[in-house]
């Protein structure tokens, strides 16, 4: 019998954790085990080595082609243009792809998503998932599950509380070159603390968790309970999780439109 964990605790990080306890099958004994030693995850979790640039860097063209990257771009075009607030989750988003890893290694690292902010500056770690694939019938490809989206949220907003010295100096520059009103610069924590985890994705992702669909009736409610209780540890440790649904064309970012998903999971 496979072993749910996969022979890992939380002392391996969150850095580790986001890409191996993210299975469907094992959904509730990973979420119970790490609501019960998420401490000790956040304190393992590994600090990247700091970047001499976190922003303005070039992107891979492999990686931009990707669907998830096209929402990702698509969404930053779409705050940037409408400045939406979404409240709750962000006052709009600062940039897509943004990168913590070194040049030399990624240690585990990549980017993230999209980091966005609140008008008290509060920062906002949003992860994007697209929407899922279709195989035969009415069953889906896409197997990343919502634990896997809250994990790698969670994974990068404890890299930035370790990585914050640097990262705040690059991020009021950036801001301050993009013309942001100085007081929300001011407004920047000296030491980070809250971060909000905004899960996005496209309405189609939802949905195909619901549990009406081959996918969702597989979840059960006890494992669902589960999640819940993972959330509400993530915000006791001043990490609030939110999840958004989109609708539209990322490649048209004036049709997008994005809404709190509010009681997901539902049940």
């Amino acid at each position: 019998m496979t072993d749910p964990l996969y022979g890992l605790t939380a002392e391996a990080g969150l850095h580790v954790l986001k890409d191996r306890w993210c299975q469907k099958a094992y959904l509730e004994t990973q979420c119970a085990e790490l609501a019960k030693n998420l401490a000790i995850a956040l304190d393992k979790t590994a600090s990247p080595d700091p970047r001499q640039s976190y922003f303005g860097g070039s992107r891979d063209d492999r990686v931009v082609r990707l669907r998830e990257s096209q929402w990702e771009r698509g969404l930053w075009q779409w705050s940037k243009r409408n400045q939406e607030n979404l409240a709750g989750c962000w006052h709009c988003i600062l940039a897509y792809q943004v990168p913590l890893f070194s040049k030399q290694k990624k240690e585990g690292w990549g980017y993230i998503d999209l980091l966005g902010i609140d008008d008290d500056g509060t920062l906002a770690v949003l992860e994007l998932k697209k929407e899922p694939g279709r195989s035969t019938g009415d069953r889906t490809t896409n197997s990343e599950s919502p634990l896997r989206m809250v994990l790698e949220a969670a994974a990068y907003a404890a890299a930035l509380r370790k990585s914050w010295s640097p990262f705040r100096f690059q991020l009021a520059d950036y801001l301050r070159k993009n013309a942001f009103d100085e007081g929300l610069i001011s407004r920047l924590p000296q030491k980070l603390t809250l971060v909000r985890l905004v899960g996005v994705a496209p309405a189609e992702y939802w949905m195909d968790w619901l549990p009406v669909t081959p996918k969702g009736l597989t979840v059960s409610a006890t494992a669902w309970d589960a999640f819940r209780h993972l959330l509400s540890a993530l915000e006791r440790a001043q990490l609030p999780t939110t999840f958004v649904s989109l609708v539209g064309d990322p490649s048209r970012p004036a049709t997008l439109k994005a809404r709190w998903l509010k009681g997901f999971p539902v049940g």
